[in-house]
Formats: structure tokens, sequence, C-alpha cells
């Protein structure tokens, strides 16, 4: 008899420009910040924790031809089938515990509240756009990286909720009490 595992939770799923021809996935709250290329061909740097993961994908100049953004779904779990090709198998440190998907001065940026620690994590990448086409010629050529990414989290629950827009700014609403 098989075991079966869980569904995977679905914390996030977004559309987000790239920067230049990668999403970044990192701890949000650290500063200067090391990590590792992700691409299904190229092995992970040797490192047994990273801080940040630059997952390459589609250019942006891609993205505006074809009228759309980057898919990136971030999912909690163990269930490893139909994500995409594993572009990357470690542990990410979010020391923070803030996980920010997109960079930094993206306004589409999200971030995922936790408990901070390192995590297990696995990325997927995948392809629904398979070729770019300029005009009504005909003539295309192959994506120069994934129109998908998917982010596991290992475990049933490390986050906790998803902020938007994290370039706003936080204001108090002036019956707001002040702290000295």
């Amino acid at each position: 008899m098989a075991v079966r595992t869980a569904p995977n939770k679905l914390l996030c799923d977004i559309m987000i420009a790239p920067d230049g021809g990668f999403v970044v996935v990192e701890d949000a709250g650290a500063k200067g910040i090391t990590g590792t290329y992700v691409h299904p061909d190229i092995d992970p740097e040797p490192a047994t924790v990273q801080r940040a993961l630059w997952v390459q994908t589609m250019s942006a100049d891609e993205c505006d031809v074809v009228g759309r953004q980057i898919r990136v779904r971030v999912l909690s779990g163990a269930d490893t089938g139909g994500l995409g090709d594993r572009a990357f198998d470690g542990h990410l440190n979010i020391a923070s515990g803030l996980l920010g998907i997109g960079a930094r001065r993206n306004p589409d940026r999200q971030l995922l509240v936790g408990p901070a620690g390192v995590i297990g994590v696995s990325v997927f990448v995948g392809n629904d756009i398979e070729a770019i086409c300029f005009d009504d010629s005909g003539v295309s050529y192959p994506t120069s990286g994934p129109s998908e990414v998917t982010v596991l989290l290992h475990g049933d629950s490390w986050h906790t909720f998803t902020l938007r827009n994290t370039m706003a700014r936080w204001r108090l609403p002036a019956s707001a009490p002040m702290v000295p």
C-alpha cells in the first residue's frame, strides 16, 4: 500500500516582473546578503545554508513582448509531484522571519511572515511560454528562461501570513496614541 502525502498548502501565487532575468527569493530582513544563482542546468554553490536564491527566468524584455510577468507560487508541504523541473534543493536561512519574493525595489514584491530560522526549500521551474514571436512573420525563438517558478517550503505551515506591496509607507491614523 502506497503512503499518501498531504496536499501542499498554497501560501502565495503572484505574477511578478523579473529583475533583469531572475526572481529573488531571500531573507527580506537581512542587509547585504549573499546567495546562489538557481538554474536547472547549474549545480548550486556548495553551501549548507543559503541566505538568498536568484532564480533564472525569462528576461524582463521577453515578459514585455509576451504581455505577462513571471508566475511565482510558494507552497508549504512535501509533495513534489507536478511542480516542474527541480532547480534547487537545500536550506534557506530566514533569520528575520520575512521571506521576500521579488527584488527589494519591486513594487509587486511579496513578504511571507513566519517564525525565524533555517528551512528546507526546493525550487522548481517550468515554461508555459515556449517561444516568443516579435511580429506576424511567424519567426520565433525559445525563451531565455522559465516563465514559472514554484518554491516549496518543506514542512506544513512555516509561514503565517503574506504582505503585499511592501513599497507602501505605513502611516498611523491621526487618532492613534503616540508612544514615547
